[in-house]
């Protein structure tokens, strides 16, 4: 029993993110565990998962609680606006669930985790009432009656049991005994007052009460999905068949036999049910809500289509009057009327790849960066591969500049087998300094072509968006075929506000501007009559532009461009090949130098430029068959001024993630920061300004993400002092990298954390 409450209620202003402890170094340069200098950051959770698990309503449904990693995130019904945190967990919250109203007018909810904490929670404080820790995780919880909860234990497909909790003072549960009903392979969970009902493969436990033991119906298929009639009139369940089963007179008696009444309403298995008044609600992957009456002789279906992905969970009020669906994809939608027209209205949360084993194989084969750092302020974020999200500096989504790639649906595995797939998948994505013009380049799978041709089954396209004047993007220009193979590279021109850059596989480069009319204000560089500060047009009669062009090509004997960057000033291409670097002119495409890799079979991985130490810099992060390092060159030898073995320097093998912070000033240092792909522990150096000759970089410390899960990208954000993760867990932290807590110089060694050594012959 554990009955000491969590800090007291969140402020208004920690109500959108929420604190994760610190792991500081001892004073001998071990953490707390004496793992040699290893730390975790103070870190603060930006965004997170709203649909992995079902959300709940406060007992008078105004406030809407959606578990998210550690904690679970309250909204407000009626503005959708984050208004609140649940203080964070020790284990990742799975369960949530409301109780009623008390005579206090007090809203309890109950949340269970991972490590088997149920605590008890006001709804509108956010303040811990009490706790108690059980012996095994919380798969679900329930609150049938005022003073009991209800919590399934065990592990999902595994065996599971229920205990009572009694929670007659809500400041301290006790174990209330236990529920004569067991799983072997626990599956769909719920409870009302007087009645439980468990999943168990193929089987449905049910139990009221007064019965000595629990009563077993059989299924055909899996049981998926089930909800009890607040009424106890019957239970609903559906399976990985799509057909939702109706089991009346269930519950009043533990011999009664009975055969459901069957419909066959999904082509997918049903994912979720439940029932809102008299209405019985259902989903599964074809993103379609279907409602039936439960007392209806007519057997009347009526469906809600066009949801944007599968329905991963329903929720209801107590009164029946409201609905909040789960849609995969990570959004909340809340149906306020269910007669006539439905109109859903919706909670963004940061988009989450609906394939996620495909995302990460993705991410391992060297997909495009997710995070965008823009150079107006905030962080583009390109998670899901269909739309463009945009947040602040403060972190917080812009649900109105949202970018769709493509508003249809989601393609379905033949047989419904395996996770759906987008039609559109955005690949790349690069923003203009103002962010008024946006490149993407996305793959088109074509499902028909896939059953003669899988090579031939998606192609590339780019597309050129522009920015209104309410901040909603709008399609411009579409260029088909561009490349003849993969497209590695998608830049924007620093300076030049419509100038984009492609390259590819192909072994062709492309500059693409957006040329004005017969008569207008000439190339892409200037600003045409009529057009705002933005780089928008402000013309009365329409936008007077051509769509976005080839103005300039070029290629290096056809060999494969693997990366690629523009200089910092923008006068210079850098394209990562294998075995070297080249520099061509950005005006002229012409080839400026060649930098050569000591080895020939060595691959530029990343490529970046910026301008520190009083120099421009390029940095590359180069792999070969043995080796893996980081490249510093000086722009105005070109001369190699500084190594890094990476090799030496991270722990475990796969392709690894290389930043590079910009400092405020050109003559200030930077920091690098470099982690392997799905691992935790990231490495961070500091490159001060020389006083003269090379720069020497030295090892600053080692932060592991929180919960210690796999890094997909990170980024620099503020004065250089703060990460931005997106993690495997599909959450985005926030890292505070300003108590500076280096490791002392034995356990620095004992890691064999390299340092940055200059070339010789570079300085002294």
């Amino acid at each position: 029993k554990d009955p000491s409450p969590l800090p007291g209620p969140a402020s208004a202003s920690d109500a959108r993110r929420h604190r994760c402890t610190a792991m500081a170094p001892t004073a001998d340069g071990a953490g707390p565990e004496g793992d040699g200098g290893r730390s975790d950051a103070p870190g603060t959770l930006v965004a997170g998962s709203l649909v992995a698990h079902a959300p709940a309503f406060a007992a008078k449904g105004l406030r809407l609680f959606a578990p998210c990693g550690r904690s679970a995130l309250c909204y407000s019904v009626r503005t959708l606006r984050q208004i609140g945190a649940l203080p964070p967990q020790e284990g990742q919250v799975t369960a949530i669930c409301s109780g009623q109203l008390r005579p206090d007018k007090l809203e309890p909810i109950a949340t269970g985790s991972t490590l088997g904490e149920l605590r008890l929670w006001d709804s509108r404080s956010c303040a811990c009432l009490g706790a108690l820790v059980l012996t095994e995780p919380i798969l679900a919880i329930r609150w049938p009656k005022r003073d009991e909860v209800l919590v399934l234990l065990g592990r999902e497909g595994q065996r599971a049991h229920v205990e009572r909790i009694a929670v007659e003072d809500l400041t301290a549960p006790r174990h209330g005994g236990t529920v004569p009903v067991n799983a072997g392979a626990a599956g769909p969970f719920d409870a009302v007052d007087g009645a439980v009902a468990l999943g168990d493969g193929k089987d449905l436990h049910i139990w009221g009460d007064g019965w000595q033991a629990s009563r077993r119906c059989t299924h055909r298929c899996v049981v998926t999905a089930l909800a009890i009639d607040a009424q106890r009139q019957f239970v609903v369940t559906g399976d990985d068949g799509g057909v939702v089963c109706t089991w009346w007179g269930v519950l009043e008696s533990e011999h009664a036999r009975q055969v459901p009444a069957r419909w066959h309403w999904h082509s997918t298995p049903v994912r979720s049910l439940a029932q809102c008044g008299p209405t019985v609600l259902s989903g599964g992957d074809e993103g379609v809500l279907c409602m039936r009456g439960a007392h209806d002789s007519t057997n009347a279906v009526r469906f809600v289509p066009r949801f944007p992905g599968p329905l991963r969970h329903l929720a209801t009020t107590t009164d029946g009057c409201r609905v909040c669906v789960g849609v995969g994809g990570n959004t909340l939608a809340l149906i306020d009327e269910l007669q006539g027209w439905v109109q859903p209205r919706w909670i963004h949360g940061i988009d989450i790849p609906l394939a996620a084993a495909g995302a990460q194989a993705r991410a391992q084969a060297g997909g495009s960066n997710v995070l965008h750092p823009l150079a107006c302020g905030g962080v583009a974020v390109t998670s899901s591969g269909r739309r463009i999200q945009f947040l602040d500096g403060q972190g917080v989504l812009q649900p109105a500049q949202a970018l769709a790639v493509d508003r249809g649906g989601c393609v379905h595995s033949q047989g419904g087998e395996g996770p759906p797939e987008y039609k559109w998948t955005l690949w790349h994505a690069a923003f203009s300094a103002s962010a008024a013009h946006v490149m993407t380049c996305e793959s088109r799978r074509t499902p028909a072509l896939e059953r003669f041709s899988g090579e031939r089954a998606s192609s590339s396209v780019l597309k050129w968006w522009t920015r209104g004047r309410g901040g909603e993007y709008a399609l411009h220009s579409v260029s088909h075929g561009a490349h003849s193979a993969e497209v590695t590279v998608a830049l924007a021109h620093p300076h030049r506000e419509r100038l984009f850059v492609t390259a590819s596989l192909d072994g062709d480069f492309k500059f693409w501007d957006l040329l004005l009319r017969a008569g207008g204000a000439g190339g892409g560089e200037g600003g045409g009559e009529g057009e705002g500060a933005d780089g928008t047009n402000a013309a009365s009669g329409g936008d007077a532009r051509q769509c976005w062009q080839c103005v300039l090509s070029g290629s290096w004997h056809g060999w494969p461009v693997l990366c690629g960057c523009l200089s910092a000033d923008g006068s210079a291409l850098a394209l990562g090949l294998r075995g070297f670097v080249t520099l061509w002119e950005t005006d002229t495409g012409s080839e400026l130098r060649q930098l050569a890799l000591d080895e020939a079979a060595k691959e530029v991985e990343y490529l970046c430029s910026i301008v520190a130490c009083g120099r421009l810099l390029l940095i590359a992060s180069v792999r070969g068959p043995s080796s893996e390092e980081v490249i510093c060159w000086d722009l105005a030898g070109p001369s190699v001024l500084a190594r890094l073995d990476l090799a030496s320097s991270l722990e475990g093998s796969g392709r690894s993630v290389v930043r590079a912070s910009s400092p405020s000033r050109g003559d200030h240092g930077f920091h690098l920061l470099a982690c392997r792909l799905l691992q935790s522990e990231l490495q961070l150096w500091w490159v001060p300004p020389p006083p003269r000759g090379a720069p020497v970089c030295s090892p600053e410390r080692a932060v592991s993400v929180p919960l210690h899960c796999g890094v997909l990208d990170a980024i620099f954000l503020g004065a250089n002092r703060r990460l931005l993760c997106w993690t495997s867990a599909y959450e985005l932290w926030d890292l505070d990298l300003s108590t500076d807590a280096p490791a002392a110089k034995p356990a620095w060694e004992e890691r064999r954390i390299p340092t940055l050594h200059a070339e010789k012959g570079e300085g002294e």
